[in-house]
């Protein structure tokens, strides 16, 4: 049985669809996986603190990223009028404590401050860098201890 040459570039497009929609579902599917409480308590004084599960689905915060333990979740908030640089929440997904990320903010405004979860080399603990490419700098390095 002969295959045209159409058919074999239909053939092809459809598996390359087929990749490509494997790979957006499985991205968005661990996103969905992760649990963040509804509520968020700051771990230092109690109240009530933005970034819980309502607020990611109504688009308030994002999830940036999950520790490599699945203990933490780091979340972001868009700046404000007076400087872009995004506000940067650790969540204990246990506990439902969070604590806002200590960090020069100011140091450009630009809004383009990113953050990840890293293992300190020295003792292993968990600790968020926030880094500014506009300026090259690590901006905030805060060890989770909450």
């Amino acid at each position: 049985m002969k295959i045209s040459n159409i058919t074999r570039r239909h053939l092809r497009t459809g598996k390359l669809l087929l990749i490509i929609s494997a790979f957006l579902l499985s991205a968005s599917v661990n996103a969905a996986t992760v649990r963040l409480p509804q509520k968020v308590t700051d771990v230092k004084d109690g109240s009530e603190q933005m970034c819980g599960s309502d607020d990611v689905k109504n688009g308030t915060c994002s999830l940036v990223s999950v520790s490599d333990d699945g203990h933490y979740a780091l979340l972001s908030s868009p700046g404000g009028m007076a400087c872009y640089d995004p506000y940067l929440i650790v969540v204990n997904l246990t506990t439902a404590k969070g604590k806002m990320m200590d960090y020069n903010r100011h140091a450009t405004c630009s809004g383009e401050a990113t953050a990840k979860f890293v293992r300190s080399p020295e003792n292993g603990r968990l600790t968020v860098v926030i880094y500014d490419p506009t300026i090259k700098k690590n901006v905030g390095l805060n060890t989770i201890d909450f």
